[in-house]
């Protein structure tokens, strides 16, 4: 079993729009109620935005409660309650995003990412004109709630803890809910995933190289944060690598690769679960065994003879 932890969130800074303590969610072209929550017995009274309500067409005041009709986008806004001059109450009105406003290329893809099977996991979005987003995050009879600010033009960015075992098998699945609010909309989007689905990986090590007659022989191993023993977590390698000649890149799943290259750079991908690539390693420039150390070379030892079978 898998249990999820929502160990902080990222970025707490002062925004134009805060998080409201008390909203409530309308729909286009429908009506909603709002409650005064006071123990005040006298005449309330209503604002928008600090402008004051009357009984219209639109608008219908009854004691401590206010009907608003026919909701639109001027009808968002902070609503407050007053007794003699004192604030008693307020709450924030929202509009329910239309399901066509939708950019697809946000919604058809888990926002989520982890580095192994037992880690922080790494939820990360970029959602258009919303700066607070409110985070749920369930399995089985866990949950955490935590809300989320949004710095800037910057993604959203969450970073979570699981206490999970890599050698456990996940039996359900992460729910993670995602609503996001500005100063008029409201937008609710769920993502269903398991651990397995969002595997991706730290790019691998490239550690040194050896030359014989049949090539140029890579050693690389997984990187630190990969889960251990690594003959229980093996990884898949690809290299891409550009030819001396020619100046053609080229990219390989073996790790013996032709002599006459300047360059390569390598990814890793867990091959059982077929999960992500990793991002490339930065390019490493290719020499044979020299005295002078230089950054970002990797220097190939050359041997007699290396067995094809290792």
């Amino acid at each position: 079993m898998i249990h999820i932890l929502i160990t902080g969130t990222l970025c707490v800074v002062v925004h134009a729009f805060n998080i409201p303590s008390k909203f409530v969610v309308g729909e286009f072209y429908k009506d909603v109620s709002l409650a005064c929550d006071t123990q005040f017995m006298g005449t309330v009274t209503w604002k928008h935005n600090g402008g004051k309500i009357e009984n219209s067409l639109y608008t219908r005041i009854n004691k401590q409660n206010l009907t608003l009709k026919q909701l639109d986008s001027p009808s968002a806004g902070n609503y407050t309650c007053w007794g003699e001059g004192t604030l008693l109450d307020h709450t924030y009105l929202v509009l329910l995003e239309e399901e066509e406003q939708y950019n697809e290329e946000i919604t058809d893809f888990v926002p989520c990412t982890v580095k192994t099977y037992s880690c922080s996991i790494i939820c990360s979005w970029k959602p258009d004109d919303f700066q607070v987003a409110r985070i749920q995050l369930e399995r089985e009879k866990s949950k955490h709630i935590s809300w989320a600010l949004r710095d800037n033009d910057s993604p959203f960015q969450l970073n979570l803890s699981s206490n999970s075992s890599p050698f456990s098998e996940e039996q359900n699945p992460i729910i993670l809910s995602v609503e996001e609010i500005n100063a008029k909309y409201y937008r609710k989007r769920t993502w269903s995933f398991f651990i397995r689905d969002i595997v991706l990986p730290d790019p691998p090590k490239i550690l040194n190289c050896t030359q014989d007659s049949n090539g140029l022989r890579l050693n690389i191993e997984p990187p630190s944060s990969w889960a251990k023993p690594h003959s229980y977590f093996p990884l898949a390698y690809e290299v891409e690598y550009e030819l001396k000649h020619n100046g053609k890149t080229e990219i390989s799943k073996r790790l013996l690769l032709p002599k006459s290259i300047s360059r390569l750079r390598a990814r890793s991908q867990d091959p059982y679960i077929n999960s992500l690539w990793s991002h490339w390693t930065a390019w490493r420039d290719v020499r044979k065994r020299s005295n002078k150390k230089l950054a970002n070379m990797l220097t190939c030892k050359e041997i007699n003879h290396i067995d094809d079978n290792h």
